[in-house]
């Protein structure tokens, strides 16, 4: 993967709002505490995110619509889609002198400075310009830029803070941001769990219908139900999707991959199950064979 490494402000002038796409910005809980160090890698950052957060003036496409898709729902699936296709940028505890492009190998391991999310734990943090680096951790700090898609699979297992310290951020937990990235969650159900299933009394009509058409073209798809779940043992709702199929769940998870992305949208997460078995006859909404009342 192509990456660039530099420091802020080593190539461009930089230029010096609080809202958060999905509910109140955990930027007030955490910006005025040390960011945490990079767990896996140990190198703690030498930079805090200010008490105070800085005025926000978009500075790309990406962030004028990271401003639209936080009072307007409608727009987040535009933002998630341009977030994957645009390059993201992650902070680092070292800063280079240099701005250069280079593939990264396989086996190499990058450090990412962490921030902490609203629970507290550490997680990577990741920006839409140079400009949100400098709010966060200051003037000279180091940075790697790369594809977004890319960058947010290397931290997708933790989760991520885009803009942490800033007026305009979003915190996604590992599930959330498996969503984003069109992965559903996957479940071990134990014997002892208990999980309630039923027909959504709101459809989620548009992720319904992305679902519907791929699962329903492919072939070794024999029944497919969507339902919406309470796991009492969690205290959690989520999408409930059971595919029965010879399919392997890797299989049927990149079939949906594209489908999955609208989940964000809808505010709970998509949790599935992939089965060969003949079971009973599955809950809430059939989606194959097609439903016909």
């Amino acid at each position: 993967m192509l990456v660039r490494s530099n420091r802020t402000g080593a190539t461009n002038t930089v230029n010096r709002w609080l809202r958060k796409l999905l509910g109140k910005s955990a930027v007030d809980q955490t910006a005025d505490r040390p960011a945490s160090p990079d767990q896996t890698l140990g190198t703690p950052p030498t930079e805090t995110p200010p008490s105070s957060t800085p005025p926000f003036v978009a500075l790309n496409e990406l962030e004028i619509l990271l401003i639209a898709a936080s009072t307007d729902p409608s727009k987040r699936s535009e933002f998630q889609k341009v977030m994957l296709e645009s390059d993201l940028l992650a902070a680092t505890p070292e800063a280079h002198d240099d701005s250069r492009w280079r593939t990264l190998t396989t086996s190499e391991r990058v450090s990412l400075l962490n921030v902490p999310a609203p629970d507290g734990v550490p997680v990577a943090a990741i920006f839409t310009s140079e400009q949100r680096i400098v709010d966060a951790f200051g003037a000279g700090t180091g940075f790697i830029q790369m594809n977004g898609a890319t960058l947010l699979e290397l931290v997708a297992e933790s989760g991520a803070f885009l803009n942490p310290g800033s007026a305009y951020g979003v915190h996604w937990a590992a599930d959330q941001l498996s969503a984003v990235l069109g992965k559903p969650v996957r479940i071990t159900i134990e014997k002892e769990t208990q999980i309630m299933l039923g027909v959504p009394k709101e459809r989620p009509e548009a992720l319904l219908a992305a679902l519907t058409r791929p699962l329903s073209a492919e072939r070794r798809v024999r029944e497919a139900w969507f339902a919406l779940a309470h796991w009492p043992d969690e205290d959690r709702w989520a999408w409930y999707l059971d595919v029965r199929t010879a399919m392997s769940a890797d299989d049927v998870g990149a079939m949906l991959a594209e489908a999955l992305k609208l989940t964000g949208e809808t505010g709970l997460t998509l949790d599935m199950t992939v089965t060969n078995e003949n079971e009973a006859e599955g809950s809430g909404i059939r989606l194959v064979p097609t439903a016909t009342h």
